[in-house]
This record gives structure tokens, C-alpha cells and sequence, in this order.
């Protein structure tokens, strides 16, 4: 019984990155296949990945904790590839000179709805779950900041 434990244990430990990996199938909350815009903005607002680069926690982001998280962390322009990320007026849809949680969301759901069809499908979501592995955007969740 014991090495059945103790195997079980070590299988648990090897599955854990990959499930970690996988974490983006878990906003299909339908299960069609598809994340739709509501889906994502419940499951990342659920993974905090806002509030970590919330460096002064007023619940915004202003261009500067943008910057910090984004354009100039080390190894950003590598972590994106060839995909244009823009600056931070570009997100800042309301032009106030911050980015509220839904701007954000909505501005990396649009990043990963290459298409522009208002889901996320199979062959998109290879880009969000690259991102939020490890050596992604918000694999290693963590500011310069």
C-alpha cells in the first residue's frame, strides 16, 4: 500500500505543470470548445493576473505598472514573438490614462481572438495557453515593478 501512495504521490507531482499548463481549458466553463469573452474575463479575472501588476492596488493600471509587467520586462519582445503588443494607449480604451480590469481583460482577449470571431477556438488557444506557461507572458507571474 505504501508504494502505491508513494507512486501516486509522484505521478500527481510530474501532472502537476502540465495541469498548470492547461489551466486556460478550465474558462470553457460550457464546454462547447470555445472560450467566449465572458468566459475569459471570469477566469482571468480569477487568476489575478490584473491585481499582480496592481503594483499601488488603487484597482487600476496606470502606464508606468503597465510598462514595469509588460514593455520593459526583460524578455517581453521574446515572450510575444512576432505578435504586436502595442503600447499602453492602445489598451486604454476610455483614454482616462488608466486601464481598468475589464480594459485589460478585454484587451488580451482580443489578443488571443486572432480572428476577430468573438471566441476563442482550439487553434487560438495555443497562444493563451503559451502564455500562461511556464516562460509565457504570465507564466512566472511576477513585476519589475
Amino acid at each position: 500500500m505504501k508504494t502505491i501512495t508513494l507512486t501516486a504521490a509522484a505521478l500527481l507531482a510530474l501532472a502537476l505543470p502540465a495541469a498548470a499548463q492547461m489551466a486556460p481549458m478550465s474558462y470553457d466553463t460550457n464546454a462547447d470548445g470555445l472560450i467566449g469573452s465572458d468566459e475569459f474575463n471570469a477566469g482571468f479575472t480569477e487568476s489575478d493576473t490584473f491585481g499582480t501588476y496592481d503594483s499601488d492596488a488603487d484597482g487600476m493600471l496606470n502606464e508606468e505598472e503597465f510598462d514595469a509587467a509588460f514593455t520593459d520586462r526583460e524578455g517581453f519582445d521574446e515572450m510575444m514573438g512576432e505578435r504586436e503588443f502595442g503600447s499602453f494607449s492602445d489598451y486604454d480604451s476610455d483614454a482616462d490614462g488608466f486601464l481598468d480590469e475589464e480594459e485589460y481583460n478585454t484587451a488580451w482577449f482580443n489578443q488571443y481572438d486572432a480572428d476577430g470571431s468573438g471566441d476563442i477556438d482550439e487553434a487560438e488557444r495555443g497562444m493563451m495557453d503559451a502564455d500562461m506557461g511556464e516562460g509565457g507572458v504570465f507564466g512566472d507571474m511576477e513585476t519589475d515593478a
